[in-house]
């Protein structure tokens, strides 16, 4: 029982996290001036799907057991 407990939290926690760097990347193109410190635009959001990929094989892992 407290092993099914973590796991749902896990996967409560990754699928989160997709929707926020989801967020991120459409806030990010809708206004990218926006953020002073994002001088390498394309890396900016790279590093928002590289984010979204981990959560995503995480997820995967989850469900594989």
């Amino acid at each position: 029982m407290p092993g099914s407990v973590i796991l749902n939290n896990l996967k409560t926690k990754y699928e989160n996290d997709i929707q926020i760097h989801k967020t991120n990347i459409k806030l990010f193109l809708a206004s990218p001036q926006g953020v002073a410190d994002h001088i390498n635009y394309t890396e900016t959001v790279a590093k928002e799907l590289e984010a979204i990929a981990h959560a995503q094989d995480m997820l995967e892992a989850i469900n594989q057991i």
